[in-house]
């Protein structure tokens, strides 16, 4: 954290994560400045200044901020479009984007502005995540099978996460996460096949997801 004192940030959402996980960790940093985006009047945190929109922000904040994108996954490539254009540092709720042109636009862009992008996921960080890649490296070459079981006990209410739309559906925001390990341990994921199963009695917030690649088995 020390990297990060003295620094201004703008949290640009602001759901239940952001109120609940990241400006709490942001005001855990030694001498921060917190601001927030968002066109609901009834979300904003009382002591912390709110912008209606990302212009607005910027115009009065500038590029020497770091920015913290906290919306639904399809509203982030137009933010990150729009920040990129700007020269500024962003960190990103994974996924990053939904589409695959726009991830590439977003890697070209971002080298020719040669800023900080940093699509956040905390786990990484943690030392069972280190010391599984460690004995995942020493091992490999006698794993035959990889099988995943990923279970999400719950899913916050009134989030996006309920939207009919695909891009804002758990299979983008929480089953990045599996797919993500899988990048990690270096496989190569080409042409999967994906099949979505409902339980017989219907319930929105809850599917499974299977996933086949060659040797990998994942249950979702």
């Amino acid at each position: 954290m020390n990297s990060f004192e003295n620094k201004v940030f703008c949290v640009i959402g602001l759901g239940s994560h952001a109120k609940n996980k990241l400006i709490p960790s942001i005001q855990n940093i030694n001498n921060h400045k917190v601001y927030s985006v968002t066109r609901k009047t009834t979300n904003k945190i009382k002591g912390i200044k709110n912008f209606l929109n990302i212009e607005s922000a910027f115009k009065n904040l500038k590029n020497e901020v770091i920015y913290v994108i906290s919306t639904p996954p399809n509203s982030h490539y137009k933010i990150i479009h729009f920040l990129i254009s700007k020269k500024t540092n962003i960190f990103i709720e994974k996924p990053i984007v939904t589409k695959l042109n726009h991830i590439k636009k977003i890697v070209n862009n971002s080298s020719k502005n040669n800023k900080f992008l940093y699509e956040i996921f905390p786990y990484k960080l943690s030392r069972l995540y280190k010391c599984f890649i460690k004995d995942w490296t020493l091992n490999k070459n006698i794993i035959k099978q990889v099988n995943i079981n990923f279970l999400v006990p719950s899913i916050p209410k009134n989030s996006f996460r309920k939207s009919k739309l695909i891009s804002n559906s758990i299979l983008f925001d929480m089953g990045c996460y599996p797919i993500g390990l899988l990048v990690d341990l270096g496989f190569l994921i080409k042409n999967p096949k994906l099949k979505i199963f409902y339980p017989k009695k219907l319930i929105k917030e809850y599917m499974t997801i299977k996933f086949s690649e060659n040797n990998i088995n994942i249950s979702i």
